[in-house]
């Protein structure tokens, strides 16, 4: 294969990167990754800390009876637990 292919190739490479770099592409790219990937590992804190709350804290089972009651519907039982974790 001829070496100037080669040449010729880094070149457009390199052009594509600096474009991608000076056109702020990549690094909206990576502060879209970045967030992405923080909203993954909040995502399974915050399911760690709920299930830990939902086997452990004697008010779920108050609020369970509540919601089988009619007394309390399920998105007001998310909204108690989100202020037992202090989220609110």
């Amino acid at each position: 294969m001829d070496p100037r292919n080669f040449e010729k190739l880094n070149e457009l490479i390199n052009k594509h990167r600096d474009f991608l770099s000076n056109s702020g592409v990549m690094a909206n790219y990576q502060k879209n990754r970045i967030k992405s990937e923080t909203l993954q590992i909040l995502k399974h804190k915050i399911t760690m800390k709920v299930e830990g709350l939902l086997s452990s804290n004697t008010k779920i089972d108050e609020y369970i009876r509540l919601v089988m009651d009619k007394s309390l519907d399920p998105y007001s039982m998310a909204n108690l637990i989100i202020k037992l974790l202090g989220l609110e």
